[in-house]
């Protein structure tokens, strides 16, 4: 099997991506809020769990919404292996898709030395390269890291 061709690809956050970012700390936030208020004893027929969930969904929500600013990368194929510009300099990565919804891919790049980010992009983000960026991460072998991507099994 060939190795897919070289290409570099800027990636961009989709914006629902931010969105979904939001829902998920509010949801956590929610269910916070309720199971706090059912441990001070509040009855749910009291009226407190309610309220009590919803001012901490909203507060979570607000954080999400703070913390989850857009990210900015640019990947790069080399026709052998992955690379990252990061902090101006080009890094070994290794990308791995952790959702795949056909338009939309959630990916988790690793920079060596550097902490793992998750970038949420669409296929209108990706741009032209869509379908080679796909066919790189699917068909290409990831970079091997060594000790530097922590999630990776002992081979």
């Amino acid at each position: 099997m060939r190795a897919p061709p070289a290409f570099e690809v800027p990636l961009h956050d989709a914006p629902a991506w931010r969105v979904v970012q939001a829902v998920l700390w509010a949801l956590a936030g929610g269910a916070l809020g309720a199971w706090l208020a059912t441990r001070l004893d509040a009855s749910p027929a009291g009226g407190v769990v309610l309220p009590a969930g919803l001012a901490a969904s909203a507060l979570a929500c607000a954080i999400g919404w703070g913390l989850g600013r857009p990210q900015q990368a640019q990947l790069r194929w080399s026709g052998q292996r992955w690379e990252l510009l990061h902090q101006g300099v080009w890094a070994a990565a290794a990308p791995r898709v952790m959702i795949d919804l056909g338009d939309w891919l959630l990916l988790r790049v690793k920079p060596r030395a550097a902490p793992a980010r998750w970038i949420g992009a669409s296929q209108a983000s990706i741009g032209p390269s869509g379908q080679l960026l796909r066919a790189a991460l699917y068909c290409a072998p990831c970079v091997d890291l060594g000790r530097a991507d922590e999630d990776r099994a002992p081979s």
